[in-house]
Parts: C-alpha cells; sequence; structure tokens
C-alpha cells in the first residue's frame, strides 16, 4: 500500500445508496472490517478515577449510558482483505468510509 493515496469516501443521505452498493460488492474480497464509531462527548462521568481493574462492570454501564443517551455523530468504515490491503475501486488510490450525522443535532 506503500506511495498510494488513501481517500475518504464521505457519506451522507445523497449518496449512501450508490456506496452501500460498492461496500456490497468488495465485501466477497475485504472481509476485514474496522469500525470507527464518533460521539459527541459525555454527560455522565464518574466521580472517581477510571480504573477497568477494580471496576470494570461499573465503568462499562457509565460508558453505556453516555453511549445510549447520545446520538452518534460519525461512522468510520475500512474493509481490508486478509494481507490488509485496502479495496482500490479500480484506481491508484485506496478508499476508507466516513459515514456523516444524517440529522441535525
Amino acid at each position: 500500500m506503500e506511495g498510494k493515496l488513501i481517500v475518504v469516501r464521505k457519506l451522507y443521505a445523497y449518496n449512501l445508496r450508490a456506496d452501500f452498493s460498492i461496500i456490497g460488492q468488495n465485501l466477497a474480497t475485504y472481509r476485514f472490517i474496522a469500525v470507527d464509531i464518533e460521539f459527541p462527548g459525555t454527560i455522565f462521568r464518574s466521580q472517581k478515577p477510571y480504573d477497568i481493574k477494580k471496576k470494570g462492570d461499573k465503568n462499562y454501564q457509565l460508558m453505556k449510558e453516555n453511549v445510549n443517551s447520545l446520538k452518534l455523530i460519525q461512522l468510520g468504515l475500512t474493509l481490508s482483505d486478509s494481507s490488509g490491503k485496502l479495496p482500490n475501486l479500480g484506481t491508484d488510490s485506496y478508499f476508507i468510509w466516513e459515514f456523516q450525522s444524517f440529522e441535525s443535532t
């Protein structure tokens, strides 16, 4: 993949269907999927420092409350094959996807 440009395909409501089709056509070859989810922040916070070893269940519940209470603002999607190569869609570049929020916040 060295030397090739990685292009972020930004998806909105108007181009979503076309790119879902492109993603679907590439799933047979690029079977590994990485997902990155972005939220606008947090509204519920612990009074004590984060410590996964001592209070994993409580930290999980706190994170779950935030996720359930906030709207997703961005989702990143990366497809790759078993060698880690990204789809090139027949071009000299590689492609990943970024889904933008479809509602105003």
